[in-house]
């Protein structure tokens, strides 16, 4: 059929979803430590990893421990930030 030359899609029951990566927010310094937020899909566990140069592979950055995010927004509390500068990523964990 002509109309149909270039293909035609027959979909039926198609779900999409919007899935949010992980974003670090809200970051404060006082007392002597370091707090963010981690927004992300809810029900998502993280280790918080941390580097003195953003990079660094990485293999090379320090595990600061984990997180599981229930709501969609968790925050992390870094005790001993030191007094350099330091980056913070978090990876997805299984």
């Amino acid at each position: 059929q002509p109309e149909l030359a270039g293909g035609y899609w027959d979909l039926d029951h198609v779900r999409l979803f919007e899935v949010r990566e992980p974003v670090l927010v809200d970051p404060v310094r006082t007392e002597g430590q370091f707090t963010f937020t981690v927004r992300s899909e809810p029900g998502l566990t993280f280790e918080i990893l941390s580097a003195p140069e953003l990079t660094l592979p990485t293999a090379d950055w320090t595990s600061l421990g984990s997180i599981t995010n229930l709501t969609g927004s968790a925050p992390f509390v870094d005790p001993a930030p030191g007094s350099g500068g330091r980056f913070y990523r978090a990876r997805q964990l299984p």
